[in-house]
């Protein structure tokens, strides 16, 4: 509520619908639903706002029984991941066609991010651990507010093991994003790992 010459105000609508989405998370546990939450304080942040068919899909969203709402919040958190990587590009400065070799940011990594190194002790482990047990490896004996990027370190190796065997290489700026994340604070750290997942892949297939 905003207060203007004593008057009472109502507040303008949410277009993100965020309050009644938290009221849903506190009754539904569901892994697609938190993303797409975070997701929404990353744009909110940035001013940006959902468009329409958006908006209405966020507006639906509590309405789905428990067995529809992952399924539809997972198609939601798609559409907002593919906004964040669109907000990121936005700010990117010019390219100037400077590329790093993957293994070098991969060796960097190995190096510098400790969250990174406990993904490849996972892999050196023998024998091997199933593929379920990375959930509880990656954050065991860390901090929660750590969890969602540990977990991102197996979309991020997995990329990173795609891109040195098909001899890739990754755009300078992309790459200084990748080397330097475990640097940014929550909760941006892991949004902006995965944006910049999704935008190296997109690259390498242009």
């Amino acid at each position: 509520m905003n207060l203007n010459n004593g008057n009472v105000l109502p507040s303008a609508p949410d277009p993100w619908n965020e309050s009644a989405l938290k009221d849903l998370a506190a009754q539904h546990t569901s892994a697609s639903l938190l993303a797409v939450l975070k997701g929404i304080e990353f744009l909110k942040a940035r001013s940006v706002v959902p468009d329409e068919s958006l908006h209405d899909s966020l507006k639906m969203l509590p309405r789905y029984a428990d067995e529809e709402l992952d399924d539809h919040a997972a198609q939601i958190g798609k559409h907002i991941l593919a906004m964040m990587v669109s907000e990121q590009e936005s700010k990117r400065p010019p390219e100037r066609g400077t590329k790093i070799p993957a293994y070098v940011v991969f060796n960097h990594l190995l190096k510098r991010n400790p969250h990174f190194k406990r993904w490849i002790e996972f892999h050196s482990i023998r024998p091997p651990r199933h593929p379920d047990d990375w959930e509880q490896f990656a954050t065991e004996g860390m901090a929660q507010s750590d969890h969602d990027y540990c977990l991102a370190m197996r979309e991020f190796g997995q990329m990173l093991a795609r891109m040195i065997a098909e001899r890739g290489q990754i755009s300078e700026h992309l790459a200084l994003c990748l080397m330097h994340s475990h640097e940014l604070s929550d909760p941006e750290r892991a949004l902006n790992l995965l944006a910049w997942i999704d935008t190296v892949e997109q690259e390498a297939i242009r």
